[in-house]
């Protein structure tokens, strides 16, 4: 609709344009008549093309309010589907933030459980590890140790996630080539298991190997 109306504007403004011309002409010619004191033979067409001209003109005004109305309309809804894909658009980061949200809680609290249960692992680890080791202390399995090294790892693991606050940085300790951490956790606790308890329990494993060929051995000779 706003296309046919703009068309019919525009024959308007130029059927106007074409009138006025004429309109001008045939004003010239009646001056000249009254000028030479002859008969202006357009007397009757220049009274038409003034009727015709105005009429045109309030045709044209609201032809004109039309096209503008629209325009405006057009403006508006185009306006409207903006701002309808931005709430949109909105709403779909809004959700996949929620859903990561949702994911975190729900990691965090894995980690919390993880952590439950190594407080509960960790002394049962340790208790063996002295029995049959010897040891009296072993400060990497116990909570000033393990502890440390978890909260180091989350730390650095999290590092420059935090766009506002360094708050688990003085958690992070740096480390020599030699002192890296393997990137599993669980092989680096592995490494420093054996590191503590290899030896021991190779010499436990000979130990009990030697028992049991006592034990074979016993009235053999009888």
């Amino acid at each position: 609709m706003s296309q046919d109306t703009r068309e019919k504007l525009a024959f308007l403004t130029a059927q106007r344009t074409s009138m006025v011309s004429e309109s001008k002409t045939l004003t010239k010619q009646r001056a000249t008549a009254k000028l030479n004191g002859t008969e202006f033979a357009g007397a009757f067409r220049l009274e038409e093309l003034t009727r015709e001209l105005q009429e045109l003109d309030d045709t044209i005004e609201l032809a004109t309010k039309m096209v503008a109305d629209d325009e405006e309309r057009e403006i508006a809804l185009v306006q409207a589907d903006r701002v309808e894909q931005q709430i949109a658009s909105l709403e779909d980061v809004r959700e996949q933030y929620l859903a990561e949200v949702e994911r975190l809680q729900k990691n965090v609290e894995g980690i919390a459980g993880s952590l439950s249960s190594i407080n509960q692992l960790m002394p049962k680890l340790a208790a063996l590890g002295y029995d049959i080791s010897g040891f009296t202390n072993m400060p990497d399995l116990q909570p000033v140790g393990y502890e440390a090294r978890f909260i180091s790892r989350i730390a650095e693991t999290t590092a420059g996630f935090f766009k506002s606050t360094d708050a688990l940085g003085r958690f992070r300790v740096a480390r020599v080539d030699s002192e890296k951490w393997l990137p599993s956790w669980a092989d680096d606790e592995r490494r420093r298991l054996s590191n503590l308890l290899g030896t021991p329990v190779l010499k436990a494993r000979k130990k009990a190997e030697q028992l049991r060929l006592a034990a074979a051995s016993v009235g053999a000779d009888e």
